[in-house]
Parts: structure tokens; C-alpha cells; sequence
């Protein structure tokens, strides 16, 4: 992906030596092709180095389905 641009939209530390960091990435494949994914990704700190992480990245879907649509939807479904 040669034109990607990365951006930390929001991040936490909590006091178990852990980092949070909410990701935006967005981009062009080389087939001109757009491309964006957002998640967050789990940082694990020891002796003030990073030891671990953890990325959840999912691409977001552009078919216009809203957060809202997506909740209303499941609470429409019958439940046992």
C-alpha cells in the first residue's frame, strides 16, 4: 500500500502497565483501490520498553450500515 497514512486517534494507560491505543488507518492499494481499518491495539510495557502487543483491526465497511442500524437491527430479532 504505498499511500497509507496511520493515525492514534485516542490512547490510555492504565496502571497495569498496559497501553491503549485507538488506530485509524486509511490508504490507496497500488490498483487504486481505497482502504481503511480501525481497531485498537494492546501495547504490554515492561521496564519502560514495549514486551507485547495486541492488534484488533477490523476494515470498515463502507455498504452504509450504521452503528445505529446494526444495533436496531439485532434488537428487532426475536429472542428466546
Amino acid at each position: 500500500m504505498p499511500s497509507i497514512r496511520i493515525d492514534a486517534l485516542r490512547w490510555a494507560v492504565d496502571a497495569e502497565d498496559l497501553v491503549w491505543v485507538e488506530w485509524d488507518f486509511s490508504g490507496t492499494f497500488v490498483d487504486g483501490s481505497p482502504h481503511r481499518m480501525r481497531g485498537v491495539s494492546i501495547f504490554g510495557i515492561e521496564q519502560d520498553r514495549l514486551a507485547r502487543v495486541r492488534f484488533y483491526l477490523e476494515p470498515v465497511q463502507t455498504d452504509g450500515v450504521t452503528a445505529e442500524t446494526a444495533v436496531q437491527h439485532v434488537m428487532d430479532q426475536p429472542h428466546s
